[in-house]
C-alpha cells in the first residue's frame, strides 16, 4: 500500500460507523470489543465505500447494484502513486500546466471514483471521464453533480468500436480555457476476456475470495482482456505522443503488466514505469509511459519485486563502489 494511503492500517470500524450511522447495521462484534463488516456481504461492501467517502473525503456517491462498487482504499493508491509521478516531473512543467493538471479517466464507471477522489485531493486536478456504459455514464454524472463537481469533471461517452483514447486527446472542445495538453491519463481495465476466463480465475484461487465482486460483463470483460486493452492504449499513444505527458493503467495480472511492458519495448519508449499495490491479499500492477525526456527516480519508476525486475525500465541512478 502507498505509504500515504491513510489506510494502511485498517479502519476504526466503530468511530467510522459514528460518522456514517448507515453503517452501524453492517458492523459485526469480534473479541474485545472490536468491529469488522461482513467483506464477502455486497450492501456491507457498498457500505464501507459510502462511508470512507463520506468521512474521508466529503463524497456522495450512489452506485447501481448491478455495477462495480469499488473499494476506497485500492484505488486512492493509483491516485497517490500518480501524485507522485506529477510532482517528480513538476520542475519542467510551465506555470498554468502546474496549476492546471487535466487527466482523462478510461472507463470511469458509475461511481466515477477516479475522478472524485482525484478533485479532493488535489484542488489543481480537473478530469474528462470517459465510458462507454449508458447506465453507467448516467450513474457518474450524478455523482459528479451530487458532489458539485460539474466545473472540474466532465463525463463524455466514448464509442465503443472507435479509439479508447485518440479522439478524447484530439478534442480541443473538451480543453478547458489556458490548457493545451493532458498531464496524465489513467485506467482500470476490464480484467477478463470471456466469461468463461472469469469462472476459470475463481475455479483456479487457492482460497475462496476474501470480499465480494458486484462489477457487471461490461465493467469486467473485453477482447482480449486486460493486456490487449492497455496494449491498444500504448499504440493510441504512439500516434499522441506528447499530447499527454503521462500515460498510465493499472492491471490486475503480472502477466499482463510483462506484456504491456513487451510493447513499450518493441516500440522503443524507455521512459516508462511500473509499480505494485498491496492491499491484504490483494495485488494490483500500474504501468506508466512517456515521450518526454524527463524520467523519474528510480523509488518511482522500479519496484523492488524479485518477480518483475526483467521487465524494470533502465536504472536512473548510478552507485558507485567504494
Amino acid at each position: 500500500m502507498h505509504p500515504r494511503n491513510p489506510y494502511i492500517n485498517p479502519p476504526d470500524f466503530a468511530s467510522l460507523a459514528d460518522a456514517y450511522p448507515a453503517l452501524k447495521t453492517q458492523l459485526m462484534r469480534l473479541a474485545n470489543n472490536i468491529f469488522t463488516i461482513d467483506f464477502k456481504n455486497e450492501l456491507s461492501q457498498r457500505c464501507l465505500t459510502e462511508a470512507l467517502l463520506h468521512r474521508d473525503f466529503n463524497l456522495t456517491i450512489a452506485v447501481p447494484d448491478d455495477r462495480l462498487c469499488p473499494p476506497v482504499p485500492n484505488r486512492l493508491n493509483y491516485i497517490l502513486w500518480l501524485q507522485d509521478i506529477l510532482s517528480a516531473t513538476a520542475l519542467i512543467t510551465s506555470d498554468s500546466e502546474a496549476q492546471n493538471l487535466l487527466g482523462i479517466d478510461i472507463g470511469t464507471g458509475s461511481s466515477a471514483i477516479y475522478p472524485l477522489l482525484g478533485c479532493q485531493s488535489d484542488q489543481r486536478w480537473a478530469f474528462i471521464a470517459t465510458d462507454v456504459d449508458e447506465k453507467s455514464l448516467d450513474f457518474a454524472r450524478r455523482n459528479v453533480q451530487t458532489n458539485l463537481l460539474d466545473s472540474r469533471i466532465s463525463v463524455v461517452k466514448s464509442d465503443p468500436t472507435g479509439p479508447i483514447l485518440l479522439r478524447v486527446l484530439q478534442d480541443d472542445t473538451l480543453l478547458p480555457q489556458g490548457v493545451d495538453s493532458f498531464s496524465f491519463t489513467m485506467c482500470n481495465p476490464p480484467f477478463y476476456s470471456s466469461r468463461e476466463e472469469i469462472l476459470r480465475s475463481a475455479e483456479a484461487k487457492e482460497f475462496e475470495p476474501t470480499a465480494v465482486c458486484t462489477g457487471a460483463d461490461v465493467e469486467m470483460i473485453t477482447p482480449g482482456g486486460e493486456s490487449a486493452f492497455v496494449c491498444r492504449i500504448v499504440r493510441e499513444s504512439l500516434e499522441a505522443r506528447t499530447r499527454c505527458r503521462w500515460y498510465t493503467s493499472m492491471l490486475g495480472k503480472m502477466s499482463s503488466l510483462s506484456e504491456v511492458v513487451t510493447l513499450l519495448r518493441e516500440s522503443r519508449i524507455d521512459n516508462y514505469a511500473c509499480t505494485e499495490f498491496v492491499q491484504g491479499q490483494t495485488r494490483r500492477w500500474a504501468v506508466a509511459w512517456s515521450f518526454d525526456d524527463v524520467r523519474l527516480p528510480d523509488s518511482l519508476a522500479r519496484t523492488h519485486s524479485p518477480a518483475l525486475q526483467s521487465i524494470m525500465p533502465p536504472r536512473n541512478t548510478r552507485h558507485k563502489a567504494n
